[in-house]
């Protein structure tokens, strides 16, 4: 783990915590990913002027729906999938082991969603014939996602990861004893 020492010798892990809790709150892969699905593209790496590796998207097949389409379901899945949403907590039974809130929350955003691509299917351009698995695509990332929720083990993972290690260390300066006359 990376520690950083401050000006009065003590080191802390925070730093690595930060960059611990940036890759679990952040997401914009999760996002971009199905951008990509709907736009009909792909990313791959590239080397800039600077030799530096990058990623670059490129149109590389049909498109799932219009512009319109992509904003309409890429704002409905950031008002579920973001930082703030994975601090909640679905409750498990602890008569049958699983989570009933997780299970009917799953159900109805499926639900909702599907609502959301019939309804506007013509309105987005889009086929009939993609409108299932739009869903599908969007609930296979949905889903693993929304487990962080059950039984508050995501807030409690936050605790260990936010736990700073702190250490303090003391050192006389060579040369300087604690004795009157020196030595």
């Amino acid at each position: 783990m990376l520690t950083k020492t401050n000006m009065a010798g003590i080191n802390t892990d925070y730093d690595s915590n930060y960059k611990t809790v940036e890759i679990r709150l952040n997401i914009q892969k999760l996002i971009t990913s199905i951008e990509i699905f709907l736009r009909g593209g792909k990313t791959v790496f590239v080397y800039d002027e600077n030799k530096k590796l990058q990623e670059e998207y490129i149109p590389s097949g049909i498109k799932k729906c219009n512009d319109l389409g992509v904003q309409t379901l890429l704002n409905w899945i950031t008002g579920t999938v973001n930082a703030q949403v994975v601090q909640g907590n679905f409750i498990i039974n602890t008569k049958t082991g699983k989570s009933d809130d997780y299970d009917n929350y799953i159900e109805e955003y499926n639900k909702e969603l599907a609502n959301l691509v019939i309804l506007n299917i013509y309105d987005w351009d889009m086929n009939e014939s993609d409108a299932e698995g739009v869903i599908n695509f969007i609930m296979l990332l949905i889903i693993p996602f929304m487990t962080r929720l059950i039984d508050n083990k995501e807030r409690e993972s936050y605790y260990q990861t936010m736990r700073s290690v702190e250490t303090n260390s003391t050192q006389t300066p060579k040369g300087l004893g604690f004795g009157m006359g020196g030595q």
